[in-house]
């Protein structure tokens, strides 16, 4: 369920994604499934929104404090429906942490000494695998998922 190890750049108008060493595989995606990507996330929260849904992909898997990578637009909506299901989103992580002062959380940059939370949500899916080998070096023992995991789990 937690991909590890992997590579990626931007090459034109795809995104590559180079295995780990045990598995020499790129994968490229096309820009547009990207926005594909995004479109899916933010149907997904609206569907929570509107039907009175809950994220049930936390209790499912025993993850009891969250944080969350990347405070934009996507971030500012999972908070909000992660705080309506009941999940203990303790910060936020953000490459532009010191803009942030207008939220109910503390926001982190990643150089930041980072508190222990169960799983950290990244939400620039555009990103993820960077983010993810970034996230790991510092915490190792977290779980690190990408938004898209989080909702469409038990709704595909």
């Amino acid at each position: 369920m937690f991909v590890a190890g992997v590579e990626k750049q931007v090459l034109s108008k795809k995104v590559c994604a180079m295995g780990d060493n045990n598995t020499k595989k790129e994968t490229c995606v096309d820009s547009r499934e990207l926005g594909y990507i995004y479109f899916q996330v933010l149907h997904h929260l609206l569907r929570v929104y509107e039907n009175g849904e809950k994220l049930d992909f936390f209790a499912d898997n025993y993850i009891v404090t969250v944080a969350i990578y990347g405070m934009g637009v996507i971030g500012r909506h999972l908070y909000k429906a992660m705080k309506r299901s009941g999940i203990n989103v303790c910060y936020g992580i953000d490459k532009n942490a010191d803009d942030i002062d207008d939220f109910e959380i503390p926001i982190y940059k990643i150089t930041d000494s980072l508190p222990k939370v169960d799983a950290i949500i990244v939400t620039p899916a555009k990103y993820f695998y960077e983010i993810e080998q970034e996230l790991y070096l510092k915490a190792p023992d977290t779980h690190i998922v990408s938004v898209e995991t989080v909702v469409t789990y038990g709704r595909e």
